[in-house]
C-alpha cells in the first residue's frame, strides 16, 4: 500500500548515492514515488539508479558546480527534493585548516542553498524542500565549525517556507547514526529516512526543525 500523497510523485534526493540519500531513495520509492537521484559522477548515479526496482533515474550533479546544473534541472520537475549533500569536519576552529572549513562551507551551506535556489523554479507549489543538518548544531561537542554551518543550515526552514511559500520547507537534525541516546535503539539511516518521507507526505510540517536523536 502506497502513501496517496508520495504515490506517482516525483521525487529527487541530492546525494541520493550516499548512505542516507540512498536510504531516504528506497524508503520513498517504497511509498510509491519516482526517484531522481544524484552524485557528482554521472556513472556513479546511473549505476546506483540500476540497482533499485522502480522508477529510479541517476544523474550527474555537484552542487558546488554551477555548470551542472542544466543536467539536473531538465530531469525536472519535482514535487519534493531532499538535500543530504554534506561534507562535515569535526575539529575545533582552532584545528581545523582552512581548506575543510571552505570545504564544508562549499558543499554543506552554499551548495545546499544555490542547489535551492537553482530547484525552486523545478518544484511543484504544494510540494517540498528538505534539507539535512545536524544534532552539532545545538550539541556541539567541541566541534565549533560544523556546529555553525549546520545551524546555518537549520536556519534556512523558516525563512524560505516564508520567502517561497506554499513551497514547504523543513529541516531533518539526526543524532549520530549508530548512537542511542537514551533509548536502546541505536540509529540507522532508515530511521532518518522514515522521518524524512513522513515530512514529505504531511503537508502541514512547514518551516520546521526536526530532529531524531533517541532522546
Amino acid at each position: 500500500m502506497t502513501d496517496s500523497v508520495l504515490a506517482d510523485a516525483h521525487v529527487l534526493v541530492v546525494g541520493g548515492t550516499g548512505t542516507l540519500g540512498g536510504a531516504i531513495a528506497g524508503h520513498v520509492l517504497s511509498a510509491g514515488a519516482r526517484v531522481t537521484i544524484t552524485s557528482r559522477s554521472a556513472e556513479s548515479a546511473e549505476r546506483a539508479a540500476a540497482a533499485y526496482e522502480g522508477d529510479v533515474t541517476g544523474v550527474g550533479f555537484d552542487v558546488t558546480d554551477h555548470d551542472t546544473v542544466d543536467t539536473l534541472l531538465a530531469a525536472g520537475p519535482f514535487d519534493h527534493a531532499v538535500v543530504t549533500a554534506a561534507v562535515n569536519a569535526f575539529e575545533g576552529l582552532s584545528e581545523i585548516t582552512a581548506d575543510e572549513l571552505d570545504t564544508m562551507i562549499a558543499v554543506k551551506l552554499k551548495g545546499v542553498m544555490w542547489t535551492a535556489r537553482h530547484l525552486r523554479p523545478r518544484m511543484d507549489e504544494k510540494g517540498s524542500m528538505t534539507f539535512v543538518s545536524g544534532m552539532m548544531s545545538r550539541r556541539p561537542g567541541g566541534a565549533a565549525p560544523v556546529s555553525a554551518v549546520s545551524a546555518a543550515v537549520e536556519a534556512l526552514a523558516p525563512a524560505l517556507a516564508q520567502e517561497w511559500a506554499p513551497l514547504r520547507v523543513n529541516v531533518i537534525s539526526p543524532g549520530g547514526i549508530g548512537s542511542t541516546g537514551a533509548g536502546s535503539h541505536a540509529g540507522a539511516p532508515g530511521d532518518v529516512a522514515a522521518l524524512v518521507t513522513a515530512t514529505m507526505a504531511n503537508r502541514w510540517i512547514n518551516g520546521t526543525v526536526l530532529d531524531i536523536h533517541g532522546g
